[in-house]
């Protein structure tokens, strides 16, 4: 009988260790199972970053092309990895990132002393003319940070520059020591030669402001006492024969008893609008030839602006306002 038991006894004892080993058993695969979804989710993690990076830096340069580079940097700073994570950041990312950061940065163009008029060419926005008070002139390629011509000596003193709407010419105005005389020059905006020189010992030629029409065909200068326009094609056509010293090749004057500072195209080219030293802005219809005095500033009135549509404008003077 005791044989018996303790042959029961084993068996019972077998039972249990097989039991015991299956639910080890079971406890392992399902550890492995855990283990392997785990690994699963984190693959499909993973791949779903690497989809995601591809789809954002496509976006990333559709924003450049598109002009936001501050799009781009945000489509960039979200690939950025965190603790543990893969880094997938590949050549593209960090071309994209030096672009965008570069857009961003503030130029430090290295163009001399004083420099005291500056003038975006409006056909790319890239091209910037820059005249310092001494006469060094200097057509910037803001890209490249480094200018595409300098002209040292385009005036003893220097006053203003403009660009043409086309960015095909340069205007400038100051005053020539060498021959006493006040002067307005065009230039060649893609080579820098002198095309044009108006210039005269009166303080009439004084010329504190310069703009280009919106169509380019007139050239309105701000002098002392009057506004003139000058046309351009004309200007142009009489080089030849008129060179240095020609004539104005005067469209219209508006004339008014003060210095007058700055001038400004309205975007339609129907109005104009000018600041002087007299405290006030006058704003001119080209078509009527109506000229109304704008009054507001206690101080002279060194710039005025036309917003994009034309509805509003802005002038500044030198207290402030």
């Amino acid at each position: 009988w005791q044989a018996v038991r303790a042959t029961q006894e084993q068996k019972v004892a077998m039972r249990a260790m097989r039991v015991a080993q299956l639910e080890q058993r079971h406890a392992v695969q399902a550890k492995q199972a855990e283990m392997q979804e785990r690994l699963n989710a984190q693959e499909q993690r993973d791949e779903n970053r690497r989809l995601l990076y591809t789809s954002d830096m496509n976006l990333a340069l559709q924003a450049w092309e598109e002009g936001d580079p501050a799009e781009m940097i945000d489509r960039l700073k979200r690939h950025r990895p965190k603790a543990g994570q893969e880094d997938l950041r590949g050549f593209e990312w960090y071309y994209m990132w030096r672009l965008a950061r570069r857009s961003q940065a503030a130029l430090n163009l290295d163009h001399g002393p004083d420099v005291i008029s500056v003038a975006f060419s409006p056909k790319d926005n890239r091209r910037l003319a820059a005249l310092s008070e001494g006469g060094i002139l200097k057509l910037w390629d803001t890209a490249a940070e480094k200018p595409e011509w300098e002209e040292p000596e385009a005036h003893s003193e220097s006053n203003c520059v403009a660009v043409s709407p086309d960015g095909r010419l340069l205007a400038t105005a100051g005053f020539d020591q060498t021959t006493n005389e006040f002067d307005v020059k065009l230039w060649d905006a893609s080579t820098g030669d002198e095309l044009f020189c108006i210039e005269g010992k009166e303080e009439v030629f004084l010329t504190t402001g310069l703009a280009f029409s919106p169509d380019g065909t007139l050239l309105a200068l701000a002098c002392h006492g009057r506004v003139r326009l000058c046309n351009v094609a004309r200007l142009l056509e009489g080089l030849m024969e008129s060179g240095r010293g020609a004539p104005l090749f005067l469209e219209r004057e508006f004339k008014k008893p003060a210095l007058l500072t700055s001038v400004a195209f309205a975007p339609s080219g129907k109005r104009l609008a000018f600041g002087d030293d007299k405290n006030s802005v006058t704003l001119c219809d080209l078509q009527t030839e109506r000229m109304t005095p704008l009054e507001g500033h206690d101080r002279p009135v060194y710039c005025v602006a036309f917003s994009s549509d034309g509805a509003t404008m802005a002038s500044g003077d030198d207290g402030g306002a």
